[in-house]
Formats: C-alpha cells, structure tokens, sequence
C-alpha cells in the first residue's frame, strides 16, 4: 500500500491496490482494502495530491502583513475619518504599483547565466521569472557535476526520476547535462 501511495498515475495506484487485494488471503481485509482505499485514492495518493507544475504559487503571507503594518503605521486616531481613509486609499495605490511592477518582472524579465549554450537560454526564456531562476540553477549544476568528474548519465529520453523532473516536469540537471556533454541531444524537437 505505501507502494500505491507514492505511484504518480492513477491507473498504477489503481493496479497496486487491486495486486494488494487479490495477494490478500484473508476475505474481510480484501473488503477493508476495497471499501477504505480503492474508493478515495483521489484523497490519499501522491497522483492526486501532486500539484500542476506550472503553479508556483507564493505561500507566504509576508505581503499581506505588510499591508496590515503599514495599514497601522500610517493610521491613527489623530488623523480623523477623512484622513484615515486618504492614508488608506495612499496605501493602497502604492501596494497595487508594487503587485503591477511584480506582474511586470515576472512576465518580461530575463536572466542570464554564464556556460549555458545560448539556444538553452533562448528556450529558458520562454518561461516565467521563477522557472528561469528554477532552471538555470539547474543548467548550471552541470559545471558542478563536471567538477566531480561525472560524465552523462546516458540517457536516451527525457524520461529521469529525480525529485526536480518529478515536481515540475521540466529538464532537470541530468537531461540538460546529456543534452550539453552526452551522445544524445535530448532538447531538440525530435526527441
């Protein structure tokens, strides 16, 4: 069963928790199986709890405080109703400039790295500001991998199990490191 939680398809889950069943010799832990897990695996298994890879979505609550800082800072009972709400809408108007200004970077900025062929950066890119960053720290981890004296893996596809390819689904260090110093040129539009 711990097999079928970590399976990332469905139909792996599925088939892990059916091989569980019919290997079980005992009737009443076949129905316990059936009835407990094979009827939520949306609820329990890692197919359904992985998140979409392209939500990188910020869990911290620090801009909200800040907004409530500052909200408390700026406002006082000396300043009147009228004044109160000047500050307010002040505070606003400059949080909403800050939130467009992000909005901005993410979507238009572009890093740069050093030793990342100039067509991966291109592709690179394409993508938001943080799955640059995301990205070129992997591409450049390469230059450590080398250091170490660690030759390509050999891959043949842009299948590899590593935690970064598994979370986000994009080439982690091990693809781009075939792709650069291997046989195989894996980031092409053939492969």
């Amino acid at each position: 069963m711990i097999a079928a939680m970590h399976k990332r398809t469905k139909i792996g889950c599925e088939k892990l928790i059916q091989e569980a069943i019919n290997n079980c010799p005992v009737p009443t832990i076949q129905n316990y199986i059936r009835r407990n897990y094979m009827r939520n695996t949306q609820q329990w298994a890692l197919w359904a709890r992985q998140h979409f890879p392209l939500l990188l979505q910020v869990t911290s609550t620090n801009p909200l405080e800040s907004y409530h800082s500052e909200l408390k800072r700026k406002t006082s009972s000396l300043h009147g109703l009228i004044g109160a709400v000047h500050n307010i809408v002040a505070i606003d108007c400059k949080k909403q400039s800050n939130s467009k200004s992000a909005a901005f970077d993410f979507h238009v900025k572009k890093v740069s790295a050093y030793g990342v062929e100039k067509d991966i950066i291109e592709e690179i890119h394409k993508f938001p500001l943080p799955f640059q960053h995301l990205l070129i720290k992997e591409a450049c981890a390469i230059m450590d991998r080398l250091e170490k004296g660690k030759g390509a893996l050999g891959l043949t596809s842009l299948d590899c199990h590593c935690l970064f390819h598994n979370r986000y689904l994009l080439p982690c260090k091990y693809i781009f490191h075939e792709h650069m110093y291997g046989d195989v040129k894996l980031l092409t539009t053939d492969v």
